[in-house]
């Protein structure tokens, strides 16, 4: 029993340490990508720095397959997603993310969230035109009050 805990903890630190180069290994491509060091990486860098073959080699060593622009499409729709910033993605959200996709146990299919996020924007055009009818009702009704006031 006591050799088993010790095979099992030294997988569990084994991991641990695994996890925390990629961590690293993330946050140094995401530093190179952020050329401006604003903390955010637009689709732009991220589209430029993919084209240079080491970066897109060492994306495919943790995982990622972006040679082509279908890949890095969906690799950046998810990312962005992912990233509650507003001007791109940033520092935490690009490392969680990725190694969150990294992580073989929970190997996530990009063209399944690719045509969830698709959904999602559907649903979301749909509800900005319903909401922007709605304010147009209330400011014609909101007129007409004035008008009638102004009688």
């Amino acid at each position: 029993i006591g050799m088993a805990q010790m095979d099992i903890d030294l997988k569990v630190q084994n991991e641990v340490e695994n996890q925390r180069t990629l961590e690293q290994q993330l946050g140094s491509a995401f530093d190179a990508i952020d050329k401006n060091n604003s903390g955010y990486v637009n689709s732009m860098e991220f589209d430029e720095v993919l084209m240079q073959e080491f970066v897109t080699s060492w994306f495919a060593t943790v995982g990622f397959d972006v040679e082509t622009p279908e890949e890095k499409g969906k690799l950046w729709a998810v990312l962005e997603a992912k990233s509650p910033g507003v001007h791109g993605v940033e520092r935490e959200a690009f490392i969680r993310t990725c190694r969150y996709l990294a992580n073989p146990m929970q190997k996530v299919d990009l063209t399944v969230l690719e045509r969830e996020l698709s959904g999602l924007e559907m649903r979301m055009s749909k509800d900005t035109q319903r909401l922007q009818m709605q304010m147009e009702q209330i400011s014609r009704q909101l007129e007409d009050v004035a008008q009638s006031y102004r009688l």
